[in-house]
């Protein structure tokens, strides 16, 4: 049975989001089980919880396994947007397999859209940044993607990383890295660039995401988005772990001090 197929078996019954407003909301998804298949993860989960635990003067939301669904993200996402005011800060974490698929539209140069793979398949890059495009002006939100966008139909995708095959590519396509679009209101950190696997490892006798865990092992008060991704640097890549995390937006939210949420 293909992939598609097999969460199509899997649609659990989402409940309409619904909280009381903060001005700092922490959207947190993780998936470890996909649907008890053979590329489940192990450290997703750990990583979602670090999150919440390192976040405490957030409200947090957090979504596991099959409550991580492509329309669950989306509704999520959207109600989040739709009621901040300005001055608030949205931190959105995604924990689980990364994967691409053939560009429909035409916007991608190589040719393939990178995507989450959520539990029932893959959530396109285009899907989400149409709903990003909804942040309202003076809101700032931070997306930490532990997460893989990259890989041949050859990678040994088990035991590389967070990366799941969902179509077939050819063997000569290549990753060519592109910023998400030029009116990008929003900031991206990511655990890896689109030519690397994001490592899903086990660290200090507990599995996470080696992105996730350098990245709150590093954050303090008082640092600036591009200084906290200078400092996840120092540790990411290194002889343990390849990847090269990557940081995106426009420079003067990169200047904003992290989660800082401005009074108006």
């Amino acid at each position: 049975m293909c992939l598609s197929k097999l969460f199509e078996l899997f649609q659990p019954k989402i409940k309409p989001p619904s909280w009381p407003h903060s001005n700092r909301v922490a959207l947190l998804f993780g998936i470890n089980d996909y649907g008890g298949s053979e590329n489940d993860l192990r450290g997703c989960l750990n990583d979602i919880e670090l999150a919440a635990d390192r976040l405490a003067n957030f409200q947090v939301r957090m979504f596991k396994d099959r409550q991580v669904t492509k329309a669950n993200f989306l509704a999520q996402v959207n109600y989040a947007l739709a009621n901040a005011l300005p001055g608030d800060v949205i931190y959105i974490h995604y924990s689980g397999h990364g994967t691409f698929v053939k560009d429909r539209n035409g916007d991608e140069v190589d040719g393939y859209d990178e995507a989450l793979f959520c539990y029932d398949g893959p959530l396109i890059d285009d899907d989400l940044n149409h709903a990003l495009r909804a942040t309202p002006e003076g809101v700032t939100v931070v997306l930490l993607l532990d997460s893989c966008y990259s890989g041949t139909a050859t990678r040994d995708v088990f035991s590389k990383g967070r990366f799941l095959q969902f179509e077939p590519v050819k063997k000569e396509h290549v990753r060519v890295k592109r910023k998400f679009y030029d009116y990008m209101s929003w900031i991206v950190l990511s655990g890896c660039a689109e030519n690397q696997t994001s490592a899903d490892a086990c660290i200090d006798g507990r599995f996470n995401g080696a992105f996730s865990y350098f990245a709150f092992y590093t954050l303090r008060g008082n640092m600036t988005y591009r200084q906290w991704h200078a400092k996840i640097r120092e540790f990411l890549p290194s002889k343990d772990f390849d990847q090269a995390p990557t940081l995106e937006g426009p420079s003067e939210l990169l200047d904003k001090l992290v989660f800082a949420v401005e009074k108006k």
